[in-house]
């Protein structure tokens, strides 16, 4: 439904867009005009999903640094990556908002360099 990167031969979705409800998603914050994430809201929105940004920042290319949306979910808690990096704090804020459920905030920059983080890792996330 959604497009993906064209480096991206799994077309997996958990590093670029997350569920909160059946009608809203999260998104990275849009990076550039006509960029992936103004794309994947268009289709969101062509289907009657609102979209909302979340924190990101970019990272060296294979690193999964700075994708907060790759989070692990279970019944009660969000199991937020972060990464020693100043924008944390705004993921952790924006997570605890949005989500009825205890953030439990992961460092996970040494992992995230290999290109994964928490969803990625996870048997959850397979």
């Amino acid at each position: 439904m959604i497009p993906s990167l064209k480096s991206d031969m799994t077309g997996h979705a958990d590093g670029m867009v997350r569920f909160v409800d059946e009608n809203t998603a999260i998104g990275n914050r849009v990076q550039a005009k006509n960029g992936l994430e103004q794309r994947i809201r268009a289709v969101l929105s062509e289907h009657g999903i609102d979209t909302v940004d979340f924190p990101y920042y970019s990272s060296p290319k294979g690193s999964a640094a700075g994708c907060y949306l790759n989070f692990l979910e279970t019944e009660s808690h969000i199991l937020l990556p972060v990464f020693g990096h100043p924008m944390d704090r705004d993921a952790v804020r924006e997570a605890t908002r949005l989500f009825s459920k205890a953030i439990v905030p992961v460092d996970i920059h040494e992992i995230a360099e290999g290109g994964g983080a928490l969803n990625c890792i996870s048997l959850e996330g397979m």
